[in-house]
């Protein structure tokens, strides 16, 4: 079990899939505290810096007597104005402003015949600017929010990715247990019909050396009984017939030690 065990913690897979999830989790806790704490808060002060600024450079440009031109240059360094063909994205705020066409000197030639006049159009209300910085602010969060949300959603799938690898490593390492378990009762099954076998060997191999002292003492008994019959000159036939009683006499006579002993 303990080796099952190691082997599925030291599976590589299983590994891999532990430190992919454990980067991930990790890498949207980052991007969750660098939303919450961070950029957040750092992308809200410049906005309201820039606001600040413009804001003075138009109040500057308005004040100046030579209005026009000052406005024209504070405008196109402040805003980058979209162009007419862009100008259909933008919200109804925007369409609604006030743009005045700013004329430039045009220098015609013999070989071009058509002239190029730039027209540059200046946002005259601050309060539209404003509402601008807020809707293109709100459109960057909104295409950042999507990206996030992207970005979790694919973390997410691959998440669930490693629980499911995980979950059949988990099935295979049951099944593995299981059968290890199965293994290990038919080896302990085993393991008890052999100790019965040598249970049994042991009982026959001491009924075995019984018998064997048996006829140990048969032996000894009968010989001595051919030893008194041969004193007394009994003749071969007799000896024969005194064999076989001897060897009665010798069994009965080792029978009836065994039961007294026995008692």
């Amino acid at each position: 079990m303990q080796l099952l065990q190691e082997k599925y913690n030291n599976h590589p897979e299983v590994t891999n899939s532990s430190v992919e999830q454990q980067r991930l989790l990790d890498e949207l806790n980052k991007y969750r505290m660098f939303y919450d704490w961070g950029e957040r808060e750092v992308l809200v002060e410049e906005i309201t810096q820039l606001r600040n600024q413009l804001q003075s450079m138009l109040e500057t440009a308005g004040n100046n007597s030579t209005g026009k031109n000052r406005r024209l240059s504070i405008t196109r360094k402040s805003i980058q104005i979209p162009s007419s063909g862009e100008c259909s994205g933008l919200p109804q705020t925007a369409k609604s402003l006030h743009l005045v066409p700013a004329p430039q000197e045009c220098q015609a030639s013999q070989e071009q015949q058509t002239s190029d006049v730039c027209q540059a159009l200046v946002v005259t209300d601050p309060r539209a600017s404003e509402q601008l910085l807020w809707e293109e602010e709100k459109q960057e969060w909104e295409a950042r929010e999507r990206d996030w949300m992207s970005a979790l959603e694919e973390m997410r799938e691959e998440v669930e990715s490693h629980k499911r690898i995980a979950e059949k490593r988990k099935q295979e390492f049951d099944s593995e247990k299981r059968c290890a378990e199965e293994g290990q009762e038919a080896l302990q099954m085993a393991i008890a019909g052999h100790a019965r076998l040598l249970e049994q060997y042991a009982e026959l191999q001491e009924k075995h050396i019984g018998l064997l002292a048996k006829q140990r003492k048969i032996r000894d008994t009968t010989l001595d009984v051919k030893k008194m019959a041969k004193r007394a000159g009994v003749s071969n036939f007799e000896s024969r017939w005194l064999d076989a009683q001897a060897t009665q006499i010798a069994a009965t006579k080792v029978d009836f030690k065994d039961e007294r002993r026995a008692e």
